[in-house]
């Protein structure tokens, strides 16, 4: 299902899906907001509900096993294994990181990094 919801655009198809109960369906876009979707019976469209990751965690509390909910909220396991991502930030936001970054002799990806871990 696709649909448009105050000018954001959520589709099961593209979505990758984290867990399913009953007729609900929690997804997660690549942007990494969350919506589930709820089909009640083979003859409705369904509906699609945006979550922020707080509603998304709480329906995961209530809905799954304490086991599929630890794989999707529970704590993350620190890693060296290292994944290459696209962001846009302001070109301004960019300077500063860069200046930032260099100050304390780190390079952009560190830097970002220890911002994430550390907030």
């Amino acid at each position: 299902m696709k649909k448009y919801i105050s000018t954001k655009y959520y589709d099961t198809n593209t979505a990758k899906l984290l867990a399913e109960k009953d007729t609900e369906k929690l997804y997660r876009k690549a942007t990494g907001e969350y919506f589930l979707y709820n089909k009640i019976d083979d003859n409705s469209k369904g509906k699609i509900i945006p979550f922020d990751f707080d509603e998304a965690k709480n329906w995961a509390k209530e809905k799954l096993d304490s086991k599929t909910y630890d794989n999707l909220f529970g704590v993350i396991v620190q890693s060296t294994d290292k994944r290459l991502i696209s962001l846009y930030i302001s070109t301004s936001a960019h300077e500063i990181a860069k200046r930032k970054a260099s100050a304390k002799k780190m390079s952009m990806s560190s830097f970002i990094e220890h911002l994430i871990i550390n907030s």
